[in-house]
């Protein structure tokens, strides 16, 4: 267990390309300074996601998002990015990369979102909660 202010967190420590990297509870870091691309090809493949172009455009654009205005952004800002790109911001592309939508966050490095609750689920993403697998956990 990893304790970050009053939250305690259950993680575990991968060897990647040689570091040491430390995963929350679903694949978050603990270290958000640990992103790398070797790191998001570790999880891909512990998903079974075949990264493409597509999906190092999202990650990359999430990322920069992020650095801009420090707010993961909302659906509907992914997919007006996409205008003009693949589809003409089609929402389904968006589902259709990452079928299940915690894994984008997840591979662009943000940080461990507050409204998650412990077991597992997000509460206010689609207005419904809904039970996340967590392939990286402890328990296993």
């Amino acid at each position: 267990m990893l304790m970050r202010g009053p939250i305690c967190f259950e993680a575990r420590t991968v060897e990647i390309a040689g570091k040491s990297v430390i995963l929350l509870e679903h694949g978050y870091l603990f270290d958000r300074e640990e992103w790398s691309p070797a790191v998001v090809e570790f999880l891909a493949k512990v998903d079974g996601v075949t990264l493409t172009e597509w999906h190092w455009w999202l990650i990359g654009y999430l990322r920069s998002y992020y650095h801009e205005y420090r707010i993961v952004p909302a659906r509907s800002i992914l997919c007006r990015a996409l205008e003009g790109t693949r589809d003409q911001g089609n929402p389904y592309v968006l589902e259709e990369l990452f079928p299940d939508e915690t894994l984008l966050p997840i591979y662009s490095g943000m940080p461990y979102p507050a409204s998650m609750d412990t077991d597992g689920r997000i509460p206010r993403y689609r207005g419904i909660g809904r039970k996340v697998e967590n392939p990286y956990s402890l328990s296993r």
